[in-house]
């Protein structure tokens, strides 16, 4: 689905990082035994799996 972002004229780096919205999207990991959405520079807990909202 990623792939086709750009010719829908949408941004390919889902989900934007809240912190970087413009170089890279989240990263989806497990911490402390939970999904998570984590900044890639970071390492930092953004959001649950399942928990972004618009």
């Amino acid at each position: 689905m990623v792939e086709e972002l750009p010719a829908h004229h949408l941004p390919s780096n889902w989900p934007r990082c809240p912190e970087h919205p413009d170089n890279h999207p989240m990263a989806a990991k497990v911490v402390d035994g939970r999904a998570v959405w984590t900044c890639p520079r970071g390492d930092r807990p953004v959001a649950g799996i399942g928990g972004l909202t618009r």
